[in-house]
């Protein structure tokens, strides 16, 4: 089923170009999602999703690649709320497992996929954090495979685990902080362009974002670097090259502000530049990204307005850090806002944006649907000049060639965020951190741009 109805609203003076159509139903009444995460859980080359709710933990096959999705497949359910999930190639077979931390039950756990889509019943990997609440996973201590980082909810701490066989055996809580309040989400990234990854995470209290340098390569994260001190809390946070420089820039929200800081180099921040600020409704901001809308070359930002006017994005306009107006996807009339997940889901080179919506007025139904942007049916294809991404599926190194002059190439997961800029050396790109998968490459020369699609084995 489908509800047609087009964004309606744009707030500021500006001429806007970004289109997304209708949206498309994914499930009703589903009950209180707490957020959704795609994947290609039954290997067909499509983007699956997941949902968790507190009595149901669910995936919904896209059916023809279009977006079209069938019936939800039940996981577990009534393991209690969660705040943080994770899709992951764990144990390296070429198939995505689900990582769930699970607030209620205080556990870390892993659900297996067996293939086509089947999932184990979970092992836990970690427990008693206080109400566990942020996990990330990235390759800590250099040995090619991912570890993960664990944030706790109300109580103090921050820790790691380390991976012991790629096979899914973790040991036990390692401490990155035992100080930091209320760490409840977590991101792992080469912060300080020293070809390790650090971990950036949130807190409560003197400072409220604060990254961790990985000192040795090896998981010695003794040195905290604090970003921001004061203020509120910000929820929700990523590390995205937003200014075009080849670093990694912070952008977070907070219930009312949308801000971003830029890496001056070597993990040191600027101070917060606010990308858009509410008053008035209430808001209650949430879920941003950045990611690129309208496919020219870098990353814009969205995110979920909490109430009952929408989506919400701005445009980068410059390539640079500077941002348009806010850009707003109307709800559909009596439902409020809920989530947000870019993702391509339609499999057309643009990234559309899941979402859910309240109907206080219908018994507290909630929905899943989803914009269709269709910024790739206004794009004229470029076709450059004997362009040759190889080896593709590819392991450690990707070599791109083109008679055209190469300027950039912009690596994207399936989701939309932008993880890998390069501006030199095209013939010896290291993506031998990448986890498995499949990638977006847009490549841009002197006569244009195009996308495509990479596997990383």
């Amino acid at each position: 089923m489908k509800i047609l109805f087009l964004f309606v609203l744009v707030l500021g003076n500006s001429t806007f170009s970004q289109s997304f159509n209708k949206d498309h139903i994914v499930d009703t009444d589903v009950g209180f999602v707490r957020i959704q995460q795609s994947g290609d859980f039954d290997n067909d080359d499509d983007q699956d999703l997941l949902s968790v709710s507190a009595t149901l933990v669910a995936w919904y096959e896209n059916l023809d690649g279009l977006g079209n999705y069938g019936d939800p497949i039940t996981i577990d359910i009534d393991m209690g709320q969660s705040f943080n999930q994770l899709v992951v190639d764990l144990d390296k077979d070429g198939k995505e497992d689900i990582l769930i931390s699970y607030f209620d039950q205080d556990l870390i756990v892993w659900y297996q996929n067996l293939g086509g889509g089947t999932f184990a019943p979970f092992v836990v990997l970690a427990s008693g954090l206080s109400q566990a609440s942020g996990i990330a996973a990235g390759d800590l201590d250099g040995d090619n495979d991912l570890d993960l980082v664990l944030g706790v909810s109300n109580n103090s701490g921050l820790y790691w685990i380390e991976h012991l066989d790629g096979n899914g055996s973790f040991g036990p809580l390692i401490p990155i902080s035992n100080t930091l309040s209320q760490a409840r989400r977590q991101v792992v990234a080469d912060i300080d362009g020293d070809n390790d990854l650090d971990v950036l995470s949130n807190s409560a209290g003197s400072s409220i974002m604060s990254w961790f340098e990985n000192t040795d390569g090896q998981g010695d994260f003794s040195i905290q670097h604090i970003v921001a001190v004061g203020g509120l809390y910000e929820n929700y946070f990523h590390m995205s090259d937003l200014d075009g420089d080849s670093d990694l820039d912070i952008l977070s929200n907070k219930v009312n502000e949308i801000l971003w800081r830029e890496n001056l180099g070597g993990g040191n921040f600027g101070p917060a530049q606010i990308i858009f600020s509410y008053t008035d409704p209430t808001p209650d901001l949430a879920s941003v990204y950045a990611v690129d809308l309208d496919n020219d070359g870098d990353l814009d930002v969205t995110y979920d307005s909490g109430y009952d006017f929408g989506k919400v994005f701005h445009l980068n306009t410059d390539g640079q850090g500077n941002f348009g107006p806010a850009n707003i996807l109307t709800s559909p009339d009596g439902g409020t806002s809920g989530n947000n997940l870019p993702v391509d889901i339609d499999g057309d080179g643009d990234m559309d944006l899941i979402n859910t919506s309240l109907f206080f007025e219908m018994n507290n139904r909630n929905d899943i649907y989803w914009y269709e942007n269709l910024t790739i049916l206004s794009i004229t294809d470029i076709e450059i000049n004997d362009l040759i991404l190889s080896p593709n599926p590819v392991d450690e190194i990707l070599s791109i060639t083109s008679k055209d002059d190469l300027q950039n190439a912009i690596f994207y997961q399936v989701i939309g965020q932008s993880i890998l800029v390069t501006k030199q050396n095209f013939d010896k790109i290291d993506v031998s951190f990448l986890p498995k998968g499949i990638y977006l490459v847009e490549v841009q020369t002197n006569n244009g741009k195009t996308i495509k699609k990479i596997i990383k084995d």
